[in-house]
């Protein structure tokens, strides 16, 4: 299958079929992961979530790319903890990532974490 292929969705918009997954990718590598997927082997898919705590490198890879903004479908992710301060965890991610917006943004987990005696639980 191609890094271009694409299927239309009901919005009109075009999706990539395929994605670069940066879940592991360690700060330091995944911004250079990200711009060899965009500007050499012809992705137009990114995936990427707070949870993986590498979305500013992300970001990094999709401007050293030189791939317009508008070329490129992105995908992040709410985390977990976030589900009490959502329009807060959307800016941060568009900070994080350096983008006027976000293609796809999905809840990663359904089930929000709450803290119970300080620790996370959900």
């Amino acid at each position: 299958m191609s890094t271009t292929a694409t299927v239309q969705l009901n919005t009109g918009a075009s999706m990539p079929v395929l994605f670069l997954g940066t879940w592991k990718s360690q700060p330091g590598k995944v911004e250079y992961a990200v711009e060899y997927a965009l500007k050499t082997a012809g992705y137009r898919g990114i995936d990427t979530a707070t949870d993986y705590e590498n979305e500013k490198e992300v970001g990094q890879g999709l401007a050293a790319s030189g791939v317009p903004r508008e070329d490129i479908f992105l995908t992040t992710k709410l985390d977990n903890r976030d589900h009490g301060r959502i329009e807060q965890a959307l800016r941060d991610s568009l900070s994080s990532l350096n983008t006027p917006y976000i293609d796809l943004w999905l809840m990663h987990w359904p089930a929000p974490m709450l803290k119970e005696g300080g620790k996370l639980t959900n």
